[in-house]
């Protein structure tokens, strides 16, 4: 049973990157669920790696992430600085 799993989990790692990466839909339906667990992170690059060695559609995934997390990283990193300013209103040097 482990193993038809394990080929059913590989089958839709190489659908996703052979077929689906280019899909603006999956991308955002993959970067809104923040990607995945390291279950299944792993074995994604891992099969990219032994399949092409190059990467690309891992990067296309992750890009499309980062993209989505970055300004929500921003705006909590804002939010924290003005947080431990020492100006009452948030404005350092004024």
């Amino acid at each position: 049973m482990c193993y038809l799993q394990q080929e059913a989990e590989a089958r839709c790692l190489e659908n996703l990157l052979w077929q689906d990466v280019n899909a603006l839909v999956t991308r955002a339906r993959w970067a809104a669920g923040l990607g995945f667990r390291e279950r299944h992170a792993w074995p994604l690059q891992g099969l990219e790696a032994g399949g092409y060695g190059d990467g690309l559609g891992n990067v296309i995934l992750y890009e499309g992430l980062l993209q989505r997390v970055s300004p929500l990283h921003r705006q909590q990193t804002h939010s924290l600085r003005l947080l431990h300013s020492e100006d009452p209103e948030g404005i350092p040097g004024l």
